[in-house]
């Protein structure tokens, strides 16, 4: 074998374990775009599961609301009761919304309004195509 044989001979396998060395890498980035898709998939899953309630209110349509100006909180008998947590937000939320309306929280039993609520959750999956 002459010199110039063995340098081809060696090229050949400096380019044969480059692409080796390619492939090994097409096959990461391929395996990490896999994890990557399949991360947002489940993403958008658990957003979708998450968005998906419904909210049922209840009031007399036929009543004039304007002319009520304060609200006292009371608890629903019976009523499944969320976590000291939740309900702090909850009612929060609402002091907000109610205080827009011109409506003032009050602890006394001379309330106009008495608000309460009860909360239920139900897991329900759907997979659309």
């Amino acid at each position: 074998m002459t010199t110039g044989e063995a340098i081809s001979l060696a090229e050949v396998r400096v380019g044969n374990s480059l692409k080796g060395q390619e492939k090994v890498e097409m096959q990461k980035l391929t395996f990490v775009a896999c994890v990557l898709l399949a991360f947002v998939l489940l993403l958008f899953g658990v957003v979708g599961i998450v968005h998906a309630q419904v909210v049922r209110y209840d009031f007399d349509k036929d009543k004039d609301f304007s002319k009520y100006r304060t609200y006292r909180w009371v608890p629903i008998k019976g009523a499944d009761q969320v976590d000291e947590l939740m309900a702090k937000w909850l009612t929060a939320a609402l002091d907000t919304e109610l205080a827009k309306k011109g409506l003032t929280k009050t602890d006394a039993d001379t309330a106009d309004l008495y608000i309460g609520y009860q909360t239920a959750s139900r897991l329900a999956m759907s997979l659309g195509t």
